[in-house]
């Protein structure tokens, strides 16, 4: 189906991709992520952006959930995609609107916690899954760009797992609405492979009273960056922000967090966990941010990498914006090796070495694997875990 409406909100972004600053090594935001990965996306303009069924490659099934799935045109017939929110809050960079313009791959999917089959309200509680396996991307395209849209409707529960595998360069955006008092548990699993790039952004937009519980897994010997933008709109909005990722051969894993807070007592939390080897690196820019009115608000950021190489390394750069004064805020980081104590107490009851070492990294990662809230989400991530650190600890 061909829609004006969405051609139209194409050629909008196309302008407005134009008009933004394309990513520069000076800005803190972008200086350890690797943009030879973006040197040419000024030319994937001339792929086009037209695609027959927005859907083909894209997977959406749920249970115990109340939902609709809309392709991106018919989204754009019912003005759906014009209610997102203002292009400042979510448009940094040229990348931002340029997915959203050549996106060939999308969904929009509504959450809806009203059970309608009964005539009354009721919390819509259970699992959506959308999966984006090594889409097939055309011979004539170097990039692959697909933009997926939720939107959680008051009231509802979701545990909402979004898995990606890929061989090729991706470029996604993911929008999540979570609407008053509402819950998500989001889960996301990235194994992007040798030679792949995969450049993942996430915003999360929480209305009052929501509670955010998010888990990212990346993985893999391609490169990656995550940005997370969480935005507390309303008061009383609660976040856990939990990250883990595993770096080998010389594979890149960037991370970029926002923790925005732009309402009264509003808490979020993010841990980032790695473990690199090889001649890995893996970088962590996190800043938290405490708008004038956002009093009482409690952030925290804490950084956490294990390296099994010499070559390999990881910086951290975590930042604190606060123009309230009422507000707890703190933030930290650790790096080193795996405690040779607890090296030394598994190998003496005749475990290897490498073995050892998996061992506790596999400890290091337990609990942040253990609150996953899907139990066949959680074995996926244990299981590619644990083959990314037999390699990486052989």
């Amino acid at each position: 189906m061909k829609s004006d409406n969405l051609k139209q909100l194409r050629l909008s972004y196309l302008k407005i991709a134009q008009e933004l600053p394309f990513p520069d090594s000076s800005d803190e935001n972008w200086k350890y992520t690797k943009l030879d990965n973006y040197l040419d996306i000024k030319g994937a303009i001339l792929q086009g952006s037209e695609a027959s069924d927005t859907t083909k490659g894209l997977e959406v099934y749920g249970s115990g959930v109340n939902y609709r799935v809309y392709s991106m045109e018919e989204a754009a017939e019912k003005g759906f995609l014009k209610a997102l929110p203002a292009e400042g809050e979510v448009l940094r960079y040229s990348p931002d609107a340029l997915v959203r313009a050549l996106f060939t791959r999308g969904v929009y999917v509504k959450v809806d916690g009203i059970d309608n089959s009964v005539g009354r309200e009721d919390e819509s509680k259970g699992v959506l899954h959308i999966t984006l396996n090594n889409m097939r991307k055309d011979e004539a395209e170097e990039y692959l760009f697909y933009w997926i849209i939720v939107e959680i409707e008051a009231g509802s529960e979701l545990v909402l797992i979004v898995e990606t595998k890929n061989t090729h360069k991706y470029f996604g955006e993911i929008d999540i609405f979570a609407g008053e008092k509402s819950k998500l548990h989001y889960v996301s699993i990235d194994d992007t492979e040798s030679g792949g790039f995969h450049r993942k952004r996430r915003v999360i937009t929480a209305a009052e009273d929501a509670v955010i519980n998010t888990h990212t897994a990346a993985m893999g010997g391609g490169d990656f960056r995550e940005e997370l933008e969480f935005i507390a709109n309303a008061p009383g909005v609660k976040a856990e922000l939990n990250k883990a990722y595993i770096g080998e051969g010389n594979s890149n894993k960037d991370f970029v967090t926002l923790q925005l807070h732009k309402d009264r007592e509003v808490y979020s939390n993010l841990l980032i966990l790695g473990a690199l080897g090889d001649t890995s690196s893996g970088n962590f820019t996190g800043t938290i941010y405490i708008e004038r009115d956002a009093q009482k608000a409690d952030a925290y950021q804490l950084s956490r990498t294990l390296l099994f190489s010499e070559e390999a390394h990881a910086k951290t750069a975590p930042r604190l914006e606060i123009l309230a004064d009422d507000v707890k805020c703190t933030h930290g980081a650790s790096l080193g090796g795996i405690d040779k104590e607890d090296l030394f107490y598994l190998m003496s009851r005749g475990i290897s070495e490498s073995d050892a070492k998996v061992m506790a990294a596999q400890g290091f990662f337990g609990k942040f694997i253990d609150s996953v809230p899907d139990t066949e989400a959680g074995q996926i991530i244990r299981d590619r875990f644990h083959k990314s650190l037999a390699r990486i600890c052989r």
